[in-house]
Formats: C-alpha cells, sequence, structure tokens
C-alpha cells in the first residue's frame, strides 16, 4: 500500500490552493500538508478553508489564534488530529494508523509576548517517535540542506540538536531550491522533510514539484505501508443504490420470479422464530433483486467544474519556463517566469468567477438556492480524539471513539418491573387486521425520504418492490403486525456521528449528537401503527388535549399561539399570568420500555400492538458511523429509537399521565412542557406553580420520567418590581427572565 504526500506553503492564496488541490487530485495525493493556509472563518467562528469534495480538512489545536497550518486528506484515508498534537496555531500532528506526520510552521508566536519561533517552544522533541515525518516551511537556512547558503536563522543550533537527538535523516536533495522570489539571486532551500530511523526505506520517491503557483516549490514523497489503513475499500457509508440509473422493468421481473415459491398465508399461525425467516427471506430477495438492477453510487474525485483547458496550458507552460529557469543557472526567464505565474493564477480566479455566473445565468431560479447551498460553510472534518472522562485519557481509535459516543450517547433508561400479560384482554379500540389500504398508502410516493438504512433500501425502492409484488407485501406485513412482532432484521440502524454547533470542546462526547437511519422496510410496519395511533389520539382520550407536538397538523408555532392566546385571554379577565417551562431529560433515549408497556396495558391497548411495541423495543443493534468508517453491530440499550415514525406517538403515550392538574393550563409539545398559572397577584401565581411543579415531578418519579432541572426556566407576563421567584421541590431557586425562548419563539415579559 502507498500514500503520496505532499507539502506546500500557499502564502494564503486562494488561487494557489486551488492550483495545489487540482494538481494532488491528478497525481492521487492523499495528504497534504499546508503552511500558511487561507483561512475562512464563518458562523458560529468555525474555520475552513478551500473546500474540494475528494478531501477533508484538518486543522491543529489552534484556540482563538488563526492556524498557520493545515492538512488536506483524501476521503479514501483514515487520519485524525493526535491526541498529542499540541496546543499551537503553527504546528500539528496527523495519525495515519501507526504513521505520524507532523507539520511545522516554523515563525514567530503570533501572541506570546516573547515571539518565540515554532521550534524554540519545546514542542517538537515528545512528538517524534521511530515512525515520524516531520516536514514544513522552517525558515532556516543551513549547509547542510543547502550548501551555498551560510547558516542562518534564529535558533537554528537548537533545531540541528533535535535532528541528531532524535536521529532523523533529511530527505531534501541538498542544493535543490524551494523557494525563490524575484528579488534572490537562486532558489534556497527552506522547506524540509525529514523522518526518523524506523521509516528509512519507507518513505521514497521524494521529488520537487514546481509548477503550483507559489514562491515555494510543492515537496512530493511516497509512504510504502503494508498497514496503511485506507478506509474507503471497507466502508459502505458512501454506498447506495443510485435510483436514477434503476431499471425498474428488470426489478419488477427479478422480484416476481424471486417470490414464486413463496408458500406463507396470512391465515396460517407462525412462531416468532419463523416470523424473523419470513422477514430475512422477504428482505433479502429485495436486496437481491435491487442488485440486479440497481447501480450502486461511489465516490469519485472530480475536478472543480470550473477547471479548464486552458488552465492546463497555462500550468505546463508554467512548468517549461521553471525548467529553462533552472537550466540557465538562475540567470535567465526571470521575468518570463514572473508573468506566466501571475497569468495563471489570475486565469484561475477568472475561470471561477465565470464558471458561476454562467451557471446563474443559464439555469432556472431555483440554481440559486443552489448556489447559495454552495457557499454554505460545509466540511467534513474528522473526529478529534476523544476524551475519557473515567481514565483522563483521550481516545484516538476508532473502535475507542465508538465505545466512548456509545456510553455517553445512549445512556440506559430507568429499571422498572416487567409487564405481566398472561390473560390480558384489551378494551374495545379500534383496531382491525391489517387492511391493504394502510399498506397501500405506507408504501406511496406520498412518504418523503432518500435515505436508506443498513440494508440500502430506500423509500422509492419500496414502492417500485410493492407495485412488483403487492400480495407478498400484505402476506409478510400482516403475519407481523396481526401478530405484534417486529423482526430482528428491520431493528437495526446506523448512527451517524455528527458535531453539535457552537460547543468550546469537541474532545467531549456530549459535543456530539447521534442521526440514526433505520431499515426502511421495518419503517413501513412503524408507520401503520403510528397513524392508527394517531388517529387514536384525535378521535379519542388517548392522549391528554394539551399535548400538541407530534400530532397531526399541529405545529410549534400553534403551542406557542395557544400560550400567548393564554396571556391575552388573562389580561381581558384582570388577571397576571406567570409560566414555568420544563424539559424531560433525555425525551426518547431515557423511556423505560416496561414503563410503556405497563402505560398501554392500563389503557386496555390491543395486545397485539402491547406486544409488537415490546418486541420493537427489545434487542435493537446500532452501528456507529463517522470519519469514513463504519462499525460492526452492538447490542444498545436504549429507550425509544430516533427516526422512526412511531417514537413521537408513543413518547406522548408515555408522558400523558404527567397533566393531572387542574389548576394551571398545560401544553407540552413533545419533551418541551409549560405550566401557565394565572390569579390577581404573582405571588398567588407563584404558590400554585410550586404545588403543582411537585406534584408532576412526583408523577414524574411514578412514571420513570426525569426533568432536566438545568433547562426550567420561570416568567411573569407582568412588568412589575417585585418578581417573586419560584423555589423546586428540591430547594433549587428559579428567577423569573424578562425574556425566554421556548420552541424556536421568544416570550418577552410584555407580551
Amino acid at each position: 500500500m502507498i500514500c503520496k504526500v505532499l507539502q506546500i506553503n500557499v502564502n494564503k492564496a486562494t488561487p494557489t490552493t486551488e492550483s495545489v488541490l487540482q494538481k494532488a487530485l491528478e497525481l492521487s495525493i492523499e495528504v497534504i500538508l499546508i503552511q500558511e493556509p487561507i483561512i475562512f472563518i464563518g458562523s458560529n467562528n468555525s474555520i475552513r478553508s478551500i473546500v474540494h469534495s475528494s478531501y477533508y480538512q484538518i486543522f491543529p489545536n489552534f484556540n482563538i489564534l488563526r492556524p498557520r497550518v493545515m492538512c488536506y486528506i483524501s476521503k479514501s484515508l483514515k487520519a485524525s488530529l493526535s491526541p498529542d498534537s499540541p496546543q499551537d496555531p503553527d504546528c500539528m500532528v496527523i495519525d495515519v494508523n501507526s504513521i505520524r506526520i507532523i507539520n511545522v510552521y516554523n515563525e514567530k508566536h503570533q501572541d506570546d509576548p516573547n515571539r518565540a519561533y515554532t521550534i524554540s517552544r519545546g514542542i517538537l522533541p515528545p512528538l517524534i517517535n521511530k515512525s515520524t515525518i516531520l516536514a514544513g516551511d522552517f525558515n532556516i537556512h543551513h549547509p547542510w540542506w543547502d550548501p551555498l547558503s551560510p547558516k542562518r536563522g534564529v535558533n537554528i543550533d537548537e533545531f540541528i540538536d533535535l535532528i541528531y537527538n532524535k536521529d532523523l535523516i533529511l530527505l531534501n536533495e541538498p542544493g535543490k531550491g524551494t523557494f525563490y522570489r524575484n528579488h534572490m539571486i537562486r532558489p534556497t532551500v527552506i522547506d524540509l522533510t525529514f523522518i526518523s530511523e524506523g521509516l528509512n526505506n519507507k518513505v521514497i520517491d521524494w521529488q520537487i514539484v514546481p509548477d503550483l503557483g507559489s514562491d515555494h516549490m510543492g515537496l512530493l514523497f511516497t509512504i510504502l505501508w503494508p498497514s496503511l489503513n485506507k478506509s474507503l475499500e471497507s466502508s459502505s457509508s458512501y454506498i447506495r443504490f443510485n435510483t436514477k440509473l434503476a431499471d425498474w422493468k428488470l426489478f419488477s421481473l427479478n422480484l416476481k420470479t424471486q417470490f414464486r415459491d413463496f408458500n406463507y398465508k396470512v391465515e396460517n399461525q407462525y412462531s416468532n422464530l419463523e416470523l424473523d425467516t419470513i422477514a430475512t427471506l422477504f428482505t433479502e430477495k429485495v436486496i437481491e433483486a435491487a442488485n440486479s438492477s440497481i447501480p450502486k453510487t461511489t465516490t469519485s474525485k472530480y475536478a472543480k467544474p470550473w477547471w479548464n483547458d486552458d488552465l492546463k496550458v497555462l500550468r505546463k507552460n508554467l512548468n517549461k519556463l521553471n525548467r529553462k529557469f533552472k537550466d540557465s543557472n538562475y540567470t535567465e526567464y526571470k521575468e518570463d517566469l514572473k508573468v506566466a505565474k501571475n497569468t495563471y493564477l489570475q486565469a484561475i480566479k477568472k475561470a471561477k468567477i465565470s464558471h458561476w455566473n454562467t451557471f446563474l445565468i443559464n439555469n432556472d431560479s431555483k440554481s440559486i438556492f443552489k448556489a447559495m447551498s454552495y457557499t454554505k460553510d460545509i466540511i467534513v472534518q474528522p473526529v478529534p480524539s476523544i476524551l475519557n472522562i473515567e481514565t483522563n485519557t483521550k481516545e484516538s481509535s476508532f473502535e475507542a471513539k465508538c465505545d466512548l459516543f456509545r456510553t455517553t450517547l445512549f445512556p440506559p433508561p430507568p429499571i422498572t418491573k416487567e409487564v405481566d400479560l398472561e390473560g390480558y384482554r384489551s378494551k374495545e379500540w379500534q383496531w382491525p387486521v391489517l387492511d391493504e389500504t394502510e399498506l397501500l398508502n405506507a408504501c406511496s410516493t406520498k412518504i418523503k425520504g432518500k435515505t436508506p438504512g443498513p440494508d440500502l433500501i430506500t423509500q422509492e425502492i419500496i414502492v417500485q418492490a410493492y407495485k412488483a409484488i403487492p400480495s407478498i407485501f400484505y402476506i409478510v406485513y400482516s403475519l407481523l403486525l396481526n401478530t405484534g412482532y417486529h423482526p430482528k432484521i428491520w431493528k437495526q440502524a446506523t448512527g451517524f456521528i455528527l458535531k453539535k454547533s457552537n460547543k468550546p470542546d469537541y474532545s467531549l462526547p456530549k459535543a456530539y449528537r447521534v442521526i440514526s437511519l433505520l431499515n426502511c422496510l421495518g419503517k413501513v410496519s412503524e408507520r401503520i401503527f403510528a397513524r392508527r395511533l394517531s388517529y387514536l389520539a384525535e378521535t379519542t382520550i388517548l392522549l391528554h388535549p394539551s399535548q400538541i407536538g407530534g400530532r397531526l397538523k399541529k405545529s410549534a408555532i400553534d403551542a406557542a399561539l395557544l400560550l400567548h392566546t393564554e396571556v391575552e385571554l388573562n389580561k381581558s379577565k384582570k388577571l397576571v399570568t406567570s409560566t414555568l417551562f420544563l424539559d424531560i431529560k433525555g425525551a426518547f433515549d431515557h423511556v423505560s420500555k416496561n414503563r410503556l408497556l405497563q402505560i398501554l396495558k392500563n389503557l386496555g391497548l390491543p395486545k397485539s400492538l402491547i406486544l409488537w411495541v415490546k418486541s420493537f423495543l427489545s434487542d435493537r443493534k446500532l452501528r456507529l458511523a463517522f470519519d469514513n468508517s463504519i462499525e460492526l453491530f452492538h447490542l444498545i440499550n436504549t429507550g425509544i429509537p430516533q427516526g422512526s415514525p412511531i417514537s413521537p406517538i408513543l413518547f406522548l403515550i408515555y408522558i400523558r399521565d404527567l397533566f393531572k392538574s387542574t389548576s394551571v393550563t398545560h401544553l407540552s409539545y413533545l419533551d418541551d412542557i409549560s405550566l401557565t398559572a394565572s390569579s390577581k397577584s404573582l405571588k398567588q401565581n407563584i404558590v400554585i406553580l410550586e404545588r403543582v411543579v411537585k406534584d408532576i415531578i412526583s408523577l414524574g418519579k411514578e412514571n420513570a420520567i426525569i426533568f432536566d432541572i438545568a433547562k426550567t426556566e420561570l416568567i411573569h407576563f407582568k412588568k412589575s418590581r417585585l418578581k417573586p421567584i419560584l423555589t423546586l421541590p428540591d430547594s433549587l431557586i428559579i428567577k423569573p427572565k424578562e425574556t425566554v425562548k421556548w420552541l424556536g419563539i421568544h416570550f418577552d415579559q410584555n407580551t
């Protein structure tokens, strides 16, 4: 296995960076070490450099200072910022398996009063091990690498000692210039590449790449390493069915052929083990038909759309003049070279502007929004080393990060007593056997969503499969839903790890969230039962009337308007209003399976539904995905799965018993709850709210519901000097606020 690495100082120039990225793409370079990158500061103080679809970016630990080094990493390669990387904007360490690459820009510190150069800050010696590449712009002259130059540079002796003490091997060809500006007599050597002894004969083909548009030459070399981990070959995170190129006629034909001998019948009784076999067979045959008729998408390396043949010609001319300049012993073609470089860089600017102007002029109005999306700071950066709080160490391996994410982001739900359904008889609910119309609606094009689950099946494939074999669909889903069983093959999910915005420390697992993608064939069952429960929520007493979120044709705006209306009505009655806002901790993740089943039983809901929910929430599996890697499936002990169509209505049922008080007005939007009291005085409102919140917290404990006390807020809808506080049952004091943000809407005390 080989890995090509390019290092270059781009002088904070956009055209130069674009030129470097294009060259890297053409030469199949996996790692680009940049010094003096162009940096853009986006929303939430996020940073990025020039974006390219084939590379992700890694930055140093830089705090508030502008980073002066960065790396581009091919999306086919697994690399990460090392846990040993220093808190320094001019030095960074990336780990590529057991190889350590140190990227250095040796310059005065931006903020230190002593203005210490990078190599004098004491950060390099502990970083260098036996498998280290040390590369960068060192701004140091020495006869060792530039025989025609005298020893020159701040703390040069300190740097030479480092090289000797660490037994570093210089890869540069002595005297081969790496930096040139027009006022200079000849190129000098300040961009250097060193390797430690452990990489001797494993880093080869060191060479200079001159035609990149910078006054620094690019330095290119190749790593030979048998265990180099190219992640894309073993990762399916970027692979899916490309339904735009699907042969639906062939898909239908293959599906009908495969189910020709399907002998299961609706009227027969099957054990759970047999139902698992039926669902697995059904799923595998749909996947097999898709594999034979729908190509898969894969990530490909593409040049940017504005890159053209004219730019190639200009770059070729620049390279030719570079050679002539060198052959003349740097005495001729100096001005020609200067003009050629400026022409090439200006042409890159013009090509970009011309392309995007043409794009906007020649397309419809939707293109404006597409172009706007291109301007957003969307950038893929790897997950840094994650802190293990128990051991106070940072974990850098993919497997260890997964373990920490699972432990932190999926805390076990409350443990409650198991539910006994022996001899259970349901009440009279409208709950017939599966109807073909229900199944048709759940498999129709009305259902939006293009994202596949672990089995790669999308809703579009389900629509076509249902058209081909509707009777088979009806048999399979009738057996599962009427019996009350959710098969194991549909209880798998892929959890993509995403950074939360505006977090100060991304080494903490809580600075991330998970987007779970469930198997779409399983979502058909979930959607059918969700619609039934939603219907009952609107036509029966299944839910409390104050529960707004997760219900048909009700939104956060409705909840906010109801609160506003309540305040205005109270004003008309010459009453003052106070509202306490509560948040249920963990929401879906903290739902106790047994407690939910007990609530369903108390409501007398159909046994098939209760059995199905029990099966749906048991033995679920999850695999985490990030940094182009996906782990194997692990059993996950959590509450209600995120991303399921039925999860919101099940959560509403779970918290329905909290809203028993008649002395306040309740409003609930999923896990966000408001308690509104009104009376002749704010003090009386506090008395009412303290009594009700004590009761609701007590009810929460009875129902295995925990409130996130830190998110509790209070507002009095009256401008008054006297602003009474509220005391929670644990003696925590909640002070009133002048404004409160609830459901994304700001409420002012003068509302």
